[in-house]
């Protein structure tokens, strides 16, 4: 793109561009290459096939940790983002197999998997916008980068300790929907040390919140005004000829998701009132 690549141009961007593409994915090759004749120019076998792969696992993780721009909230949450759901897209290839999902319907797996998704790879975007938007809306400079940085690493490490053990949960054997757990205690006992991992999970995931809320707050004080108030879009190759007034509509798109919104969920919650609760237990007060 000739705008965005005027912004880069001759910076550290072209640095690890290069860096990532010839480092990265040709030398990498080379190794694998090396691995593959090495043993036929010698006569002898490979030392260490295991040491191979976790050479080449580990030459990856160099290259990603040296080029990418780790400390700009919008680049680390996209990345982390990514992880989060090449977890929780595992998880979805098992909700796919019909007889995999058969063993996790309506247990807990499904709530760890949702969670992962939707509160893991959604809204840490979610996170990141606001990082973006909120001082082209304040007029004010971000209060701290660096701590941005932080609550997204700590929404991502307490969204993993959160959700994993749902999944392990899920494949114990607990229900998705109960209001107690009135099974054989020493069944119940075995859920105990996920449980108590979700519960830490949850308070990191609290933690990482009011770190967000706290940098948007101070953000409103800081006295170095924002210089750059204009928000950027991708650009289209080639300029739009014609647009119908109705793709633009906000109040049309809004008024889509609320009709999808009351299609996928207004049956299933009228259901809690229309329908018997098939002597479910009520919580204890």
């Amino acid at each position: 793109s000739y705008s965005m690549n005027a912004m880069v141009h001759n910076t550290q961007w072209v640095t690890g561009h290069f860096h990532l593409i010839f480092g990265g994915t040709t030398v990498i090759m080379y190794f694998a290459i090396a691995y593959y004749l090495w043993p036929k120019m010698t006569g002898r076998q490979l030392y260490s096939t295991a040491l191979a792969v976790r050479q080449l696992w580990l030459w990856c993780i160099g290259m990603l940790i040296l080029t990418l721009p780790w400390k700009n909230p919008m680049v680390l949450a996209a990345i982390l983002a990514i992880l989060m759901l090449s977890f929780g897209g595992f998880g979805g290839m098992i909700n796919a197999s019909y007889s995999m999902n058969a063993m996790v319907h309506n247990t807990q797996w499904v709530t760890g998997h949702f969670h992962l998704i939707f509160g893991g790879t959604t809204v840490i975007m979610y996170f990141a916008i606001a990082y973006y938007l909120w001082p082209k809306m304040t007029g004010r400079q971000l209060h701290s980068t660096a701590l941005a940085v932080r609550q997204l690493w700590l929404w991502f490490i307490g969204m993993l300790i959160l959700t994993l053990p749902w999944h392990q949960l899920g494949l114990a054997g607990q229900p998705r929907r109960i209001s107690s757990t009135p099974y054989d205690e020493s069944f119940v006992q075995a859920w105990l040390p996920a449980e108590s991992a979700m519960i830490l999970g949850g308070a990191i995931l609290f933690i990482s919140a009011l770190m967000l809320v706290y940098n948007l707050y101070r953000t409103h004080g800081n006295a170095q005004a924002e210089t750059n108030l204009e928000v950027e879009y991708a650009e289209s190759l080639h300029s739009v000829a014609r647009m119908p007034h109705l793709m633009n509509s906000f109040a049309f798109w809004v008024m889509l998701v609320v009709v999808y919104m009351v299609a996928s969920y207004g049956y299933p919650i009228a259901q809690f009132f229309l329908m018997e609760t098939h002597g479910a237990l009520p919580w204890s007060i």
